[in-house]
């Protein structure tokens, strides 16, 4: 029965969609921030620089929420009777799967020759892989949410710490901690942007979203709605920069971008499908790439 009632009500929610611009896709606020931390060299002798990455739904909620995140009163009236509906609780629930985030042309990420952590003991503690192999960190914030949740109820906001790792010469990992929740990781896989991207942007990274950060149990869903990291500028032992930004170019700003791809109300029977480890959800929406622009110093 509990299927069925879920089934109908995810076509309800497309059928909405379509029709009426008052049901709104789960992209429609995600919102994307960037920062270059250094500044730009040569081609010849790049800049070593650190980067600032954050990715974040706009959630409107009343200001006592802020202190109160989990009283019943947020949990089931996100907007507060003096605020203006609206943001991503004003949406069914629904949880990001796979994201991408698309660095300029003029920065380079190159991870070869950097100190490397097995993906197990990433998961177990960051603090115990090898010198060197993790190269930043930041925070994530969050609403546990019923598949079936109503406009602003969630279950719980949790928040969580991150630790950002290199697994191999082409992959990161974002290990992720709350006491709740336990440890979770998320994966990045680094390639070149590619199709209409790859007209405007260079290295792109593709983080697939562990099952935990997705279903956590039962009927939850993990709406993330904010995600950010610092990685810090440094350089392997043959003096190359992790993330080595070229030059300006000539508007002196650089454009980074994000997307994402999405699944809402535990969707199983609508294709495309993605798969997190035992878990397999529709791809109910991809969003269009958010940019962020932002100085370029010399």
């Amino acid at each position: 029965m509990r299927k069925v009632i879920l089934i109908a009500g995810v076509a309800c929610l497309m059928a909405a969609i379509g029709a009426s611009s008052a049901v709104a896709s789960p992209s429609t606020w995600q919102r994307f921030e960037a920062k270059v931390i250094g500044k730009a060299g040569t081609a010849k002798k790049p800049g070593s620089v650190g980067s600032y990455l954050h990715p974040f739904h706009i959630i409107k909620q009343d200001a006592s929420c802020a202190t109160a995140a989990n009283s019943a009163a947020c949990r089931t009236n996100t907007f507060g009777p003096a605020s203006v509906a609206g943001g991503a609780l004003e949406e069914p629930p629904f949880a990001t799967m796979q994201a991408y985030i698309y660095f300029p042309k003029e920065m380079k990420l190159a991870t070869a020759g950097f100190p490397t952590c097995e993906l197990a003991t990433a998961v177990a503690d960051p603090k115990t892989c090898p010198k060197g192999s993790v190269i930043g960190g930041g925070v994530a914030a969050g609403y546990a949410r019923n598949a079936t949740a109503g406009v602003g109820q969630y279950t719980l906001r949790p928040n969580l710490t991150v630790d950002v790792v290199i697994l191999s010469p082409t992959q990161l990992g974002l290990r992720t901690y709350n006491p709740l929740t336990g440890k979770g990781l998320i994966t990045g896989d680094i390639g070149k942007a590619t199709g209409a991207a790859a007209k405007k942007y260079g290295t792109k990274i593709t983080f697939s979203i562990p099952k935990g950060l997705i279903n956590p149990s039962g009927i939850l869903m993990s709406q993330l709605s904010s995600f950010d990291s610092t990685i810090k500028a440094v350089k392997n032992k043959k003096g190359k920069p992790l993330q080595a930004l070229t030059g300006c170019p000539k508007n002196k700003k650089l454009t980074f971008g994000y997307n994402g791809i999405y699944n809402v109300m535990l969707d199983r029977d609508t294709q495309p499908t993605f798969t997190a480890g035992d878990l397999t959800l529709s791809i109910n929406h991809t969003g269009p790439i958010v940019t962020s622009t932002v100085p370029c110093k010399k």
